[in-house]
């Protein structure tokens, strides 16, 4: 018997990898930025899914020592704990200007690098998971509300976006005989502090005088009952500013978000208070635990 008790607990599948993150302290109250070591100096680096290229401040490339002679940034390792995660390429940009990140950061982490993690978004904090971790079963133990929203990849951009049916009012649905909703992308942008962003072209389908409003806001079995939309020049995005109120799990490689709700989560979303987004955020303790994200 005890033989056949051995022979049986041999063929027990092997348990599932331990969830360890690397958890940083969030140096933004909406935003996902988080202190990395990049080129030997501590860097404020915000992860922007909408970025399809990750980006290196000229000022912070020049100082870091960071620009080959080919007057490039490539090949260059974000340590994370005792773990590095490889960059192939940097765009060196101006990141003071506002004009490719919303607040003035060191780097930022575009789609080609965040594609291939797991990241977390919670309270003060942001966790970064190894690519193979069982996340599903993870969040199943956090809380026993969740979304799940699949993600899909735009086709021209590659961007990752999420289909979203937008309402329209009856009266524009009469003038333009459309059948009451028109699909669109919605690009996940974890880069912008925005709630809704949609271009002039959906603004105007909306029949309503600034500010916009979308009342309420639902895809999959995610609602709120009412969020602001700022307009954006080109595309429709999805920001932080929605993401916010619950805990957010990015997982780039299964192509999903995770969207942890609280009982009483969703009643308004606005857009984020200029005071309140510039007011430095409270930096717990957080321990950083050893995982290997490098890519293959």
């Amino acid at each position: 018997m005890a033989a056949l008790a051995l022979a049986c607990a041999s063929e027990r599948p092997p348990a599932a990898p331990a969830l360890e993150p690397v958890a940083l302290p969030r140096g933004h109250p909406v935003l996902p930025i988080v202190e990395l070591t990049l080129g030997e100096r501590p860097a404020r680096v915000l992860l922007a899914t909408g970025a399809p290229t990750s980006m290196v401040d000229r000022g912070f490339a020049r100082t870091a020592k960071l620009v080959a002679a080919s007057g490039r940034v490539e090949d260059v390792a974000l340590e994370l704990g005792p773990r590095r995660l490889e960059v192939a390429e940097f765009l060196q940009r101006d990141l003071s200007s506002g004009r490719h990140a919303p607040v003035e950061v060191d780097a930022v982490l575009g789609f080609d690098v965040l594609r291939r993690v797991v990241f977390m978004v919670h309270d003060r904090r942001v966790s970064i998971f190894p690519e193979d971790v069982h996340i599903q079963g993870a969040i199943d133990g956090l809380v026993p509300e969740r979304v799940f929203v699949p993600m899909r990849f735009n086709l021209r951009t590659g961007l990752p976006i999420i289909y979203y049916d937008l309402q329209l009012p009856t009266r524009n649905f009469e003038s333009t005989k459309l059948e009451g909703t028109v699909r669109i992308d919605l690009f996940l942008d974890t880069g912008q502090t925005m709630v809704i962003g949609l271009p002039p072209l959906l603004t105007k389908l909306l029949e309503q005088e600034p500010p916009y409003r979308l009342a309420p806001f639902t895809f999959g079995s995610w609602t709120m009952a009412e969020v602001a939309v700022t307009e954006t020049e080109e595309r429709a995005v999805l920001g932080m500013g929605a993401l916010r109120p619950a805990p957010m799990v990015f997982d780039g490689p299964a192509r999903r978000l995770w969207i942890l709700a609280p009982p009483g989560y969703g009643e308004k979303a606005e857009p984020e208070d200029a005071a309140e987004a510039e007011r430095p955020a409270e930096e717990p303790a957080i321990e950083e635990l050893p995982i290997d994200i490098t890519a293959d």
